[in-house]
């Protein structure tokens, strides 16, 4: 008797397919595998009354897209996230509909492991279950916190007050020598009972509530107080901070910063400002002219999650950016996505023409390292190279890219808290 692999001998799939012969077939190889519990359903009402009368809550569920009485689709907007566990799905159809149909999953909030093409490969199937098995748990436990509609006006100028908003580093580095030459500054709220707060709990509220400004001077601050530490050891390193539309669009901004960096003795030409598409702005006429004056006193400019907002050509056309940063969807695209692929080296092209520098986010590989150097883009972000981290673990980090050779692995650093953006 076969003794079933440990890796998949606790899990309970779901196996939701049209076809009678491919669901029985799957079934028998995920028993081959070792698999404890599989249920099956012929289509998605089949699947959501199972659902209801199964208490089991499925590791995975193997979902058929293209199906009569209810798709896959509509099963996956309709079924109980919390009971479907981790999705595969599956169709026969061609790789540019898989691409758009992981992009709905997603959208559905739903955790996706991955696509099967048909007729399936079974080996595929099992690395798809062992390797989402495996995915390696955050290092950092974070509390139960609320989402960041509970938080109120108030409590968010109290946590200004007090200073609770703090910035965290995310080294960018030059694909070809793994050398850092900028860090972004990415915002967290050390929150005294929830512990650390990601801020996406908390910057749309502070934009729609008229404290983003505020929150932006206290982190700029705080920020360059940070870099005192570095920045006659490291003056190649660049500081990226992120700006809000509805703040670049008021007038007093370019003048205010201005002074700021002064008061801490930084040069504009070590800034530069990312412009984000978090918020449109009321007034794009202003936002424009404080983007042109900032640039005119020295700082940088840089086009954040290039290609996923509507206005990022007209932007590009008329703000004089200097580097455009190509957003993380970008790169899980490209894993399987041939227009993706067609797209970034379009983009490279442009770039190019326009003299622009070129930075990758969301690199969570040594293979997209490798591929996005390979197209032509300049510098990469993300978790293989660095993780975001505080100020003290910012410095040990640069001391040791010194005294190291950096390439592969030697590149990476975990900090000892860390949360994603």
């Amino acid at each position: 008797m076969r003794i079933p692999d440990s890796i998949f001998s606790h899990l309970k799939i779901l196996v939701l397919e049209s076809s009678d012969s491919l669901r029985k077939t799957l079934v028998m190889y995920l028993k081959v595998m070792g698999v404890a519990h599989i249920a099956e359903a012929a289509n998605g009402q089949q699947a959501l009354l199972l659902l209801e009368t199964n208490a089991h809550l499925f590791d995975f569920t193997i979902c058929d897209l293209r199906m009569d009485v209810m798709d896959g689709f509509e099963f996956l907007r309709c079924a109980p996230r919390a009971r479907i566990g981790r999705v595969i799905i599956a169709t026969a159809l061609e790789d540019d509909f898989l691409s758009a149909a992981e992009e709905i999953v997603l959208n559905y909030g739903l955790r996706l492991a991955g696509r099967l093409t048909k007729p399936i490969d079974f080996l595929r199937l099992k690395n798809l279950i062992a390797t989402a098995s495996n995915k390696p748990k955050a290092k950092y436990v974070f509390r139960k916190r609320l989402p960041f509609q509970c938080w109120t006006i108030a409590d968010l100028s109290t946590a200004l007050q007090r200073g609770q908003f703090v910035p965290y580093f995310q080294p960018k580095l030059d694909f070809l020598t793994r050398k850092p030459i900028g860090v972004e500054v990415l915002a967290r709220w050390m929150h005294p009972d929830q512990g650390m707060i990601s801020p996406s709990q908390f910057i749309p509220l502070m934009e729609s509530a008229g404290l983003i400004d505020w929150l932006t001077v206290e982190l700029l601050h705080n920020v360059l107080d940070c870099t005192k530490k570095w920045y006659s050891a490291r003056p190649e390193i660049s500081i990226s901070f992120n700006a809000s539309p509805l703040t670049l669009e008021k007038s007093a901004i370019p003048n205010q910063w201005l002074g700021i960096v002064k008061e801490h003795n930084v040069s504009p030409e070590r800034i530069k400002i990312e412009i984000t598409e978090t918020a449109l702005p009321k007034d794009y006429k202003s936002l424009l002219e404080s983007a042109t004056r900032l640039h005119m006193h020295g700082f940088g400019l840089s086009l954040d999650d290039f290609g996923t907002g509507y206005s990022s050509l007209q932007l590009l056309s008329q703000i004089p950016f200097s580097e455009i940063k190509i957003d993380q969807s970008f790169v899980a695209a490209a894993r399987n996505n041939k227009r993706s692929v067609v797209i970034l080296n379009a983009i490279v092209s442009l770039a190019r023409n326009l003299d622009l520098q070129t930075v990758v986010e969301g690199i969570e590989t040594e293979s997209d390292a490798v591929f996005f150097q390979q197209l032509g883009f300049d510098l990469g972000q993300g978790y293989h190279l660095a993780q975001p981290m505080a100020g003290d673990d910012l410095m040990r980090w640069l001391s040791a890219q010194q005294s190291v050779p950096l390439s592969g692995a030697e590149a990476r650093f975990t900090p000892s808290q860390y949360i994603p953006r």
